[in-house]
């Protein structure tokens, strides 16, 4: 991930973007890069996720 776009979107969900900010960021998720951006985010939280699962997850057999 772009460290930077990771910094931007936290202080956007925060509320610590501005209004200005804030829609500027809006119209760049909108473009193709932007929705790419969302795509990645939410694949890697998926496999965090499971990963954090599988940890969690003992079966004995």
């Amino acid at each position: 991930m772009n460290a930077i776009k990771d910094v931007m979107m936290n202080k956007v969900l925060a509320g610590e973007a501005g209004k200005e900010k804030a829609r500027e960021w809006g119209r760049w998720l909108a473009t193709d890069e932007g929705q790419a951006y969302l795509a990645a985010q939410m694949e890697a939280d998926f496999f965090e996720e499971r990963e954090n699962m599988d940890d969690c997850i003992s079966i004995d057999m």
